[in-house]
This record gives C-alpha cells, structure tokens and sequence, in this order.
C-alpha cells in the first residue's frame, strides 16, 4: 500500500447499526457506509470507540471491517482498531487477522501498548515490537480516551513515522501547538495526522494537519470535508463554519452520543437505523431529539457553501 492510500480530508469515526436485540445491524452497515461517500468522506474509520468496539467480541469486529471493506468495494481507504490489550504475541496476532481482513491500515490504541505507570520508552518498544511482528501491514495510531488516553509526545511519532509503517494518527490533544509540533517531526514520512478535535480544525489544517476525524462526521460530513479542503484558503466562509462547528460539536458530543447520533443520522439524514447502543441503554425523549431537529433546522438555514446530500 502506497501513502497515497490515506489521503487528506474527513476520515468519520463509524457508528455501528444494531437491532433492538442489540445484534449488528448489516444493512444498516452497508447504507451508512454508502452515505458517508456520498457525502464526501475521503476514508472510513471502522471498529472506533464510536463504533462500539468495546462492546464487540474479536470475531464482531473482525467480521465489522470486512464487512465495509467489502461495501467500499475500493471507493475510498478504511482503517480499523486492531490492538485490546493483553500479551504482545496476542497482539500480534489481532493486528494480523484486522489485516486480513483487507483494510488500509490497522489502528493500533496507544493505552492498550502500554500501562498508565509505564514510561514513553517502553511504549516507543511495544509498538516497534508490533511492525517487527506485522512486518508486511500498514498501522496508524489512536489516542483512544478509553482505557485511559495516552498521548503521543512528538518525539515518540517521529521515530515511528521513519519505520515507514506508521501512516494514521488520529490526534486528541485538543491542542493546536502539540498537533503543529507532531506535523514538524513527520514532514517527509508518510504518516497522516488527523485531528478529533473540532473547533481548532481549521488552525490545525492550517499548520500542516491533514484533516478531520471526529464525530461531527456523523452529522455533517458534507460540512466538514469541506472545511477540511477550504483550511488553506484566505476564505471568510471558512472562518464562519469554523465557527458554526464549534457551536454545533456541543450538541454533537453530548453525553448521549453515540445514540444521539443514530437517531440524528436516521430522523435528519434519512438512513434507516435505530439509535439502540451496546454501550448504553439510554433512550432519547422527546426533548433530545427536538434538540436535533433545532440544530438540524439552525445549520440548514444558515446558507453554508455547500450542500448537505
């Protein structure tokens, strides 16, 4: 796989459609999958936190990743979470079969290689210890917030951007500096880093990250691919929706994500899939989801300069 295969743009953190038995819901994979490119993203993040991982077994996740590189059917790139925790050799071998399963790169959790109490140097040899393992598979990197979020130093990216198998960060710093000091340290290499965090994405996009990966992209993806690709401009309509994001990501995060996701994505957006979690039992009421038809009504009325599909 060329670096060409992860390319700059929106990479949205999937949701996972389940039945209310809370058994996976493969049509509903399949339409959401179909519209996330529809709607302009330029990659697929499959088996995220969003997506439930967690609440899935190995072989659901596995079956989770084939299921929408089989859907993609080439359109575009996906990665997946390849990394739970236990012995390396376990590990090892979970890269492997994620790999198998035809993705562009496994996503490796970076609090699964290494314990809270443990240094950045036993970390930095875990994951060398990964690609020695998996020599011949693409890996990028997530600063899941679950178990704990570890974060990368700058220092630590760089010498993984120069093993050449390390392509995907998905940052959640939340910290335009930290991001532009990671962008110096991988400058020549083929790793991507893509911020989780909306409202510095344009200060981000501006100072060499290269795109978004974030939940907003289960909302408005069509928004924020385009605020991606307008980052480098001198442009007043990109400022605006800068600004109209950050005002749309408190909704967009809530506490009852990921159901309030589902429930925008089948009442605003028109996909065909029940807002039921593994993760939570919550259900929304009445005034949760009048909360998104109001944000849906604010966004459309504010004549953005690009259409919402």
């Amino acid at each position: 796989m060329s670096t060409d295969a992860i390319p700059s743009g929106l990479w949205p953190v999937m949701v996972t459609p389940f039945h209310e038995d809370r058994s996976i819901d493969w049509r509903g994979v399949d339409a959401l999958t179909d519209w996330y490119l529809s709607a302009g993203a330029v990659g697929l993040f499959a088996v995220a936190q969003t997506s439930e991982m967690y609440a899935m077994s190995r072989e659901e996740r596995l079956a989770l990743a084939e299921r929408v590189v089989k859907r993609v059917d080439g359109r575009a790139p996906v990665v997946a979470s390849g990394t739970f925790g236990g012995p390396m050799d376990r590990q090892i071998r979970d890269v492997r079969a994620m790999a198998d399963t035809g993705v562009d790169a496994v996503i490796v959790i970076t609090s699964q290689l290494a314990g809270l109490g443990e240094s950045d140097r036993v970390l930095t040899e875990r994951l060398l210890q990964l690609h020695s393992g998996v020599p011949d598979a693409r890996l990028g990197l997530y600063e899941c917030p679950l178990p704990y979020k570890r974060l990368l130093p700058a220092e630590v990216l760089h010498v993984l951007a120069e093993t050449g198998a390390y392509v995907f960060l998905k940052d959640t710093t939340e910290q335009p500096k930290a991001i532009s000091q990671k962008v110096a340290v991988v400058e020549g290499t083929g790793l991507k880093i893509f911020n989780a965090e909306m409202s510095s994405l344009l200060e981000s996009v501006r100072s060499g990250a290269h795109g978004f990966c974030g939940n907003a992209g289960n909302y408005y993806p069509e928004l924020v691919q385009w605020l991606c690709e307008a980052g480098m401009r001198d442009d007043a309509d990109a400022q605006r929706l800068q600004h109209v994001m950050t005002v749309v990501d408190a909704v967009v995060s809530s506490p009852l994500y990921p159901a309030s996701a589902k429930a925008f994505l089948s009442s605003a957006r028109g996909i065909d899939i029940l807002p039921v979690c593994r993760v939570t039992n919550v259900r929304l009421g009445e005034h949760d989801l009048r909360q998104l038809s109001h944000l849906d009504e604010l966004v459309r009325d504010l004549k953005l300069p690009v259409q919402l599909v």
